[in-house]
């Protein structure tokens, strides 16, 4: 998967961010997080699953916000950051 899927899910961001779909963009954000995450690339992670959060908080989604949620969770855990992971799932309940 790596860089060709990262790629693609950007690619896919700035679609939905340029039709100004905000929902649409929200997936991709979080599909982005989950393939740089699997990349190792924690950090960019964090901040996509952060800003897909924000726009389902948006939108009152509250499936996909526990979806963005969950993942925010383990790219936290994936940084070596457990109080904040648990943070995040806390949230989940």
């Amino acid at each position: 998967m790596g860089e060709g899927a990262i790629e693609a899910h950007t690619r896919a961001r700035d679609l939905f961010q340029a039709t100004e779909d905000r929902h649409g963009a929200a997936q991709a954000w979080n599909n982005l997080g989950s393939a740089v995450q699997r990349a190792g690339r924690v950090e960019e992670a964090v901040r996509a699953h952060g800003v897909a959060l924000q726009i389902y908080r948006e939108f009152e989604d509250w499936y996909r916000r526990g979806l963005a949620l969950r993942n925010l969770a383990l790219a936290h855990e994936d940084a070596h950051r457990p109080a904040e992971a648990r943070a995040q799932a806390e949230r989940l309940a």
